[in-house]
């Protein structure tokens, strides 16, 4: 079962990788937005409430990290050159297949 199965959502031709990978990005927008959130809330409750939200998120964020690791999805231990290599020859990819479309 692909994460859009698990996700509820329609097939799409979007992969898995894809979907991972975007969510990991909200994943840290959401993360950033509530550390500033915690950070600036004036009234004890508030900062508890929002620092309980970070950590739910940043929980998530790590479960989908490890995830993403496990699929081969994201190398966080290969060479940061590798690293940007393989990003580059992806985005490369993408973009070959829609400007050809």
């Amino acid at each position: 079962m692909g994460l859009k199965e698990v996700l509820g959502q329609k097939v799409t031709n979007l992969s898995d990788e894809t979907i991972a990978n975007n969510a990991l990005a909200v994943k840290a927008s959401a993360a950033n937005a509530y550390l500033a959130a915690t950070l600036k809330a004036v009234t004890p409750e508030l900062r508890q409430l929002f620092s309980a939200n970070l950590t739910q998120i940043i929980g998530e964020h790590t479960a989908l990290t490890q995830l993403a690791a496990n699929k081969g999805w994201l190398n966080p231990y290969e060479k940061p050159e590798k690293q940007l290599f393989q990003t580059f020859n992806q985005s490369k990819e993408i973009l070959d297949t829609y400007i050809t479309e």
